[in-house]
C-alpha cells in the first residue's frame, strides 16, 4: 500500500481522482478521540478547501508533523472512496488556516512516553524523589523522598570526589536546597585527592594535591578548615527546563562567596524520578 501511495503522490499530484464524491453530501461530526497522527509514508500531504481532491489546494503538511498540533476539528460520519482507498475526511485547523485532509494519507502516531518528564508535571507539588544529571563525570543531585539530597560535585564516575549532603523542602513553585559545606577536614581531602577518571593517585600525588587544596582555602578564606552555608533551588522555568541555582557563602561572613556556585543552569529531564501521583 505504501508503494502505491508514494506512486500516487508523485504521479497524480493528488488531485486527479476520477471517483470524486459530491462534497455537498458529506456530513461531518466533531472529532473527540484522543489519538495522534502523522503523515503516512515519506511524502508531504495537501490540505484542501473542500473534502475533494478536485477542490482548491490550501497548503502542504510535512512529514512528522503531529496532526493533534494541527488540530482536528471534525471527521466525516462515513468513509469515502478515492481511487482504491477508502477512509474518512478530516477537517483541520493548520497554521491559522482550515481545510480538509483525506484519512488515507495519515497513520496513528505511537507516542513513547518518557516517564522522566512526569516529574515536571505540577512541579514541585507532584515531586517525590529524583536524580538530576548535571554534566560529565557523574556530577548529579539526588533528592530522596525523606527530604535529603546528595550533590556529587567533584571527582568522577568511579566514586571518587566530593559529596555535599543537605536538606530539601518545597517552597511555592520551587524546591529549596540548603546545606553546610566544610572545606578542609580529613574526609574532604581524601575525597578530593583520590585520583582521576583514568587512575588512582600515588601517595606523592595525593600529598601534593592536599597541599595545594589547603593553600587555596587559606589564601582565599584565611582559615583552614572552614565552613560555608549553601543555599539554592530547583524549579521549572517558562521553557519547561529544569533550572538549578546554588550559592555558597562563608559561614562567618555571608558577604564572602564560597567556591561552590551554580548560576541558573538549565537541564532537560531527571535521569530517574518518582512522583506522588
Amino acid at each position: 500500500m505504501l508503494i502505491k501511495l508514494a506512486t500516487f503522490y508523485l504521479t497524480s499530484f493528488l488531485f486527479i481522482y476520477s471517483s470524486c464524491n459530491n462534497t455537498k453530501n458529506i456530513e461531518f461530526q466533531e472529532y473527540r478521540e484522543n489519538k495522534k497522527f502523522e503523515v503516512r509514508g515519506s511524502e508531504s500531504i495537501p490540505v484542501m478547501s473542500d473534502p475533494s481532491p478536485n477542490s482548491n489546494f490550501i497548503s502542504w503538511i510535512n512529514k512528522n508533523v503531529n496532526i493533534n498540533i494541527i488540530n482536528i476539528i471534525n471527521i466525516s460520519r462515513d468513509k469515502y472512496k478515492l481511487d482504491n482507498f477508502e477512509n474518512y475526511w478530516y477537517y483541520v485547523d493548520f497554521d491559522n488556516r482550515k481545510g480538509y485532509i483525506f484519512g488515507e494519507y495519515l497513520q496513528e502516531k505511537k507516542i513513547q512516553y518518557d516517564y522522566r518528564q512526569n516529574c515536571k508535571l505540577d512541579f514541585p507539588n507532584n515531586f517525590k524523589s529524583g536524580i538530576l544529571n548535571l554534566g560529565s563525570n557523574c556530577e548529579s543531585i539526588y533528592l530522596d523522598k525523606n527530604g535529603n539530597f546528595n550533590y556529587h560535585f567533584t571527582g568522577d564516575c568511579k566514586g571518587w570526589g566530593r559529596i555535599l549532603k543537605g536538606k530539601w523542602i518545597k517552597e511555592n513553585n520551587y524546591i529549596r536546597l540548603s546545606a553546610i559545606l566544610t572545606e578542609g577536614n580529613k574526609k574532604d581531602e581524601i575525597e578530593l585527592c583520590s585520583g582521576s577518571h583514568y587512575s588512582e593517585y600515588t601517595n606523592s600525588e595525593k600529598n601534593e594535591c592536599i597541599a595545594k587544596y589547603r593553600q587555596s582555602i587559606l589564601s582565599n578564606f584565611g582559615k583552614y578548615p572552614t565552613e560555608f552555608y549553601v543555599d539554592g533551588y530547583l524549579k521549572i522555568d517558562e521553557t519547561i527546563m529544569i533550572e538549578v541555582d546554588l550559592k555558597s557563602k562563608l559561614a562567618n561572613d555571608k558577604n564572602t562567596k564560597g567556591l561552590l556556585n551554580i548560576s541558573k543552569e538549565k537541564f532537560t529531564a531527571f535521569l530517574e524520578c518518582e512522583t506522588i501521583n
